[in-house]
């Protein structure tokens, strides 16, 4: 678009139109990177995997001591009753 006047008082018209048009372009370029903040962010995606990924190990990590615990428990009481005393 080729901005020119040849009308006088025309020149106050087209600097508005020019302030007009850098305005809606600011707003299309925020809104184009809020877009792409948005859609190219995973971090969130990310830390929730790690989330599950932990409460996973810990779930895993609270069966495997609950059964350790259990057979070692087992065992002390059997070496006790070995030795006389009572479990």
């Amino acid at each position: 678009m080729i901005l020119t006047s040849t009308q006088s008082g025309a020149g106050e018209s087209i600097k508005r139109g020019v302030t007009q048009m850098n305005t809606a372009s600011i707003l299309l370029l925020n809104l184009r990177n809020l877009v792409r903040h948005i859609g190219g962010n995973d971090e969130g995606a990310d830390m929730a995997e790690y989330a599950l990924v932990l409460v996973l190990i810990a779930v895993v990590a609270i069966a495997a001591v609950t059964t350790v615990g259990t057979q070692v428990t087992a065992a002390f009481c059997g070496v006790v009753g070995g030795l006389g005393g009572a479990c």
